[in-house]
């Protein structure tokens, strides 16, 4: 093996290298950006879970330790307290959580201080059980908070996980299914990974071969060819792979779908052509098909790290939140949870429903745009 060779071959590569200012970028800077970013987002603890008090304590003449706890509950940096008083049905807050717009309810009955003065109170505490990781974060915080109030075991507390198959009636020893929770987001990669990488090839590959400017002199119009390599996209591969993927999740993993199944499969369908639409700017605008693909996968790896489906958004610090809800995969993890595991309605994800379809014509937009500055 001739080492002079193998010095020559190295030293073209990187004379590639530094003649493609966007391949530098990918290759040199985006993984350093990219692990500042996902280190940055990633505070270590799990704060701001936004949960529900309902006090209903009457209190023993001027002592009332349903609001001491309370005030208790809100001085904790892992929750954000939300004060409904004693209006606010149990019911009502439970579909709040089912809404997804909080965490966990805690419930304090109307004899609470009397029965904590005996030694014999109890409260009710209901949490999100479809989010494993914010669910043991906020019922540990609850827990910690109560056996803080009055001598120890004079309060009594059992959180009961809601919309998880693993746990029905709560215990001491509970064993949230993680795979419900993470399926969601884990379909979402897949389609994301597939399409876009796909597609992130499609047009660069065609200019590389060299028959792209072939296709333009051709009677096909630059429309009607991205029209249609789009559509091959997501009418053939996206279909074929959400349905597949799903036949997998019900059939194989054994994981019940709560909601519409149709809303389900609607949502995945509109986020595969936003993952097309998303690959094939990345296709318009690089220059090689190398370029393309890093762009692709770094793209995912931050939606994967700052969509929530791996760590909970209200946790990461400010700076980043807008790019957290900037990602079509926030969007799609929170909807798919809600209908899947949660068995929320329409009304409830329809907002995730049209921040996918926002993105969608934005990405299309902007593809168009960029294709149309390439022809001329």
């Amino acid at each position: 093996m001739n080492t002079e060779r193998i010095y020559l071959v190295i030293k073209k590569e990187i004379t590639l290298l530094f003649r493609s200012k966007g391949l530098i970028f990918t290759t040199l800077v985006l993984p350093c950006l990219i692990t500042l970013i996902v280190g940055f987002a990633f505070t270590g603890n799990i704060k701001n879970v936004p949960i529900i008090v309902i006090n209903e304590d009457k209190g023993h003449g001027d002592l009332n330790y349903g609001l001491v706890l309370t005030n208790q509950l809100e001085r904790s940096d892992q929750l954000d307290v939300k004060y409904f008083g004693n209006w606010l049905p149990i019911q009502n807050g439970i579909d709040l959580i089912r809404n997804g717009k909080y965490s966990a309810l805690v419930f304090i009955p109307q004899d609470f201080t009397n029965r904590l003065l005996l030694g014999k109170a109890y409260i009710q505490v209901y949490v999100d059980g479809s989010d494993p990781v914010v669910g043991y974060t906020s019922s540990s915080a609850i827990v910690t908070v109560v056996s803080q109030l009055g001598s120890k075991g004079a309060v009594y507390v059992s959180p009961d996980f809601l919309f998880n198959t693993n746990v029905g009636v709560a215990s001491s020893s509970i064993q949230l299914n993680q795979l419900r929770f993470v399926i969601p987001g884990q379909v979402g990669v897949t389609i994301a990974a597939s399409l876009t990488a796909l597609s992130a090839s499609t047009i660069v590959a065609e200019r590389e071969r060299g028959s792209f400017e072939q296709l333009l002199v051709s009677p096909i119009s630059g429309a009607e060819l991205l029209m249609g390599k789009i559509l091959y996209h997501v009418l053939l591969v996206g279909l074929v792979n959400i349905v597949s993927i799903l036949f997998v999740v019900i059939v194989f993993l054994d994981v019940q779908i709560v909601g519409n199944l149709m809303l389900v499969f609607l949502m995945l369908f509109l986020y595969a052509i936003a993952s097309t639409g998303f690959g094939v700017l990345i296709s318009v605008i690089s220059k090689s098909q190398i370029e393309a693909a890093e762009i692709a996968i770094f793209s995912l790896t931050i939606q994967v790290w700052l969509s929530g489906i791996v760590y909970p958004i209200r946790s990461m610090p400010l700076l980043l939140r807008p790019v957290a809800y900037a990602l079509p995969l926030t969007y799609l993890g929170d909807g798919l949870r809600a209908l899947m595991i949660r068995g929320s309605d329409f009304a409830t994800v329809q907002n995730d429903f049209i921040a996918i379809i926002i993105y969608t014509v934005v990405m299309y937009a902007l593809a168009v745009h960029f294709f149309s500055k390439r022809i001329d």
